[in-house]
């Protein structure tokens, strides 16, 4: 849906929405609270306007991305105005502006580059005292990364780069990837184990 003239959302107004899949907002001014909370098919609403000055509590509640044109932080009613789980992909000239407003910095682990690489496609190598997935994305990548499809071995090094070291991993996908016994621990008392997923592998994820 696009709403190329709309420059106030108000509170509620597609609450729970769950057939909407597609937004964008080229003149947005204000976004109320609740406005898109509950739309549940909505994961990369696209705010194209750089007027954005206000948006309320709980606007947006989903996985998946939002991406921000302007180059000034909005003004947030709260820091849950995106959820606790929505990357908010703002331009790159402004990724420490925005990292350091008020009430944007306390989620400033989601709030990354327009050009930043979200989506990764990986063929990985076990390693015996390091994390072969770690090393085939990058160290300083691994907090951006939001979609992920492995292929090859990992082990328990690579659990726990997963689970430790990508705080916006939302989507995952092992068909292609086989688990291989290590003896370091991913979690207090858990290894892996040839093609199982052990114990509390993606608890709490």
């Amino acid at each position: 849906m696009s709403l190329p003239n709309v420059t106030t959302i108000g509170s509620c107004a597609f609450e729970n929405c769950s057939s909407m899949t597609e937004l964008t907002l080229p003149k947005i001014k204000t976004i109320g609270q609740n406005a898109f909370y509950g739309c549940a098919s909505l994961n990369s609403p696209n705010i194209t306007s750089t007027e954005l000055t206000s948006v309320g509590e709980n606007a947006f509640n989903t996985p998946g991305t939002i991406t921000l044109m302007g180059t000034t932080p909005a003004t947030l009613a709260s820091n849950n105005a995106f959820g606790t789980l929505m990357v908010v992909r703002v331009p790159d000239a402004a990724l420490n502006d925005y990292r350091t407003a008020d009430k944007w910095s306390d989620f400033k682990a989601r709030i990354v580059g327009i050009s930043a690489q979200l989506a990764y496609d990986v063929n990985v190598a076990a390693q015996t005292s390091s994390s072969g997935l770690s090393a085939a994305i990058g160290e300083e990548n691994l907090g951006q990364v939001v979609s992920l499809k492995v292929t090859g071995d990992i082990n328990g090094y690579d659990i726990m780069v997963m689970r430790n070291k990508m705080d916006n991993l939302h989507y995952l996908d092992l068909t292609d990837a086989n688990i291989v016994a290590n003896d370091y621990e991913y979690y207090t008392n858990c290894r892996t184990d040839d093609n199982i997923i052990g114990a509390r592998s993606f608890y709490n994820l």
